[in-house]
């Protein structure tokens, strides 16, 4: 796989489906926030499986968004 696809999904990808549920929820961030914790856990570990190694801000990122999500 692509190592810049691989990076660019895993980092916008979260982002892309906060939005998504945001905007088509009028715009209620207790329908969108679930649905970002779900997919930063899963490129969280995409990341890991591919590259046997994630970056200390991308741990400080998650960790944010899981304690104040």
């Amino acid at each position: 796989m692509n190592k810049s696809f691989l990076k660019f999904a895993t980092d916008f990808g979260p982002l892309a489906i906060f939005f998504y549920y945001y905007y088509n929820n009028d715009k209620n961030l207790a329908v969108a926030i679930p649905p970002l914790i779900v997919a930063t856990l899963i490129a969280l570990i995409v990341v890991w499986f591919f590259e046997k190694k994630v970056q200390i801000k991308v741990h400080k990122t998650r960790l944010f968004i899981y304690l104040y999500g």
